[in-house]
């Protein structure tokens, strides 16, 4: 069984993976859930690969004082850190929405600050690709559950 929200309550759909949905919703939810897990993954996955990247980054920072490049690398691993937390956090977001529990007040202010990130990032400076990345990302965690409400 599977438990999916709808309307106010919540109701059980039972299928087997034999059976044809005949519910689209359910479809669509499994869907969402899955590009929301994909985005979870993806976002621990760049924050465990940031923090093996300050090595390339420091290598440029021979003439910068030593207190400067200890906060760089501070900072630096807090990005780390935080893109791992933001991942655990999609997919706790996505398995709490599997057990019909609203995963918007949780994802979409992380999908907003990525978002708010990347975007800005982009802009100022200068164009660079490399801050799309979080855009993109933004819009994996927030698109699928946006239409959350009119699902169920």
């Amino acid at each position: 069984m599977l438990r999916v929200a709808h309307g106010t309550g919540a109701r059980r759909v039972a299928f087997t993976t034999l059976e044809p949905m005949a519910d689209s919703r359910v479809m669509n939810i499994a869907l969402r859930c899955r590009l929301v897990d994909t985005a979870g993954a993806l976002l621990v996955v760049a924050g465990i690969a940031h923090a093996f990247g300050f090595a390339q980054f420091d290598a440029g920072l021979a003439e910068v004082a030593p207190d400067t490049r200890g906060g760089l690398h501070a900072g630096w691993l807090w990005g780390s850190v935080t893109f791992v937390a933001l991942g655990a956090i999609t997919l706790g977001a996505s398995r709490r929405w599997r057990r019909a529990i609203d995963p918007r007040p949780t994802v979409l202010p992380t999908a907003i600050a990525l978002l708010v990130f990347g975007g800005v990032g982009f802009v100022a400076r200068g164009l660079d690709p490399h801050f799309l990345g979080f855009v993109v990302l933004g819009l994996l965690v927030g698109v699928p559950v946006v239409g959350a409400a009119s699902d169920g």
